[in-house]
């Protein structure tokens, strides 16, 4: 049975961020801008998370195990930011990627996909050379 493990979601926040001033404030917060230019902040309970800041408002959250937890994260970290003092009403919100595993039962040649794919290749430029 596939499992999804992580499910990585944007959003804008719609305030701008002061960093610097979040940090302070928030343990679990860190912020390095000669390395990075977002703040990386981290919960733990219910289930490890984080979500990237960046001044311009922006949100990508990361360890949710669904699209409604990677939703439900999102408005978390709005929380987190409003007892810090801001203001965020959360809009484009949307899943960028979501990874999951499955363990097959038999062998996987992955070799044999790469060979379809160029059959495949083959066959959609032959089509294109008829028209």
């Amino acid at each position: 049975m596939p499992k999804i493990t992580n499910v990585v979601a944007i959003a804008d926040l719609n305030t701008i961020l002061d960093l610097k001033r979040i940090e302070e404030h928030l343990p679990m917060a860190q912020y390095i801008p000669q390395k990075f230019s977002g703040l990386l902040l981290r919960i733990l309970s219910p289930y490890k998370a984080h979500c990237q800041l960046y001044q311009n408002g922006k949100i990508t959250v990361n360890g949710a195990r669904s699209e409604p937890d990677a939703r439900e994260l999102v408005q978390r970290f709005a929380k987190i930011l409003a007892s810090v003092g801001f203001t965020c009403t959360v809009t484009n919100y949307r899943v960028v990627n979501i990874v999951g595993n499955h363990a097959f039962p038999n062998r996987l040649h992955i070799e044999k996909f790469k060979a379809v794919r160029e059959i495949q290749e083959m066959i959609d430029e032959f089509n294109k050379s008829l028209l």
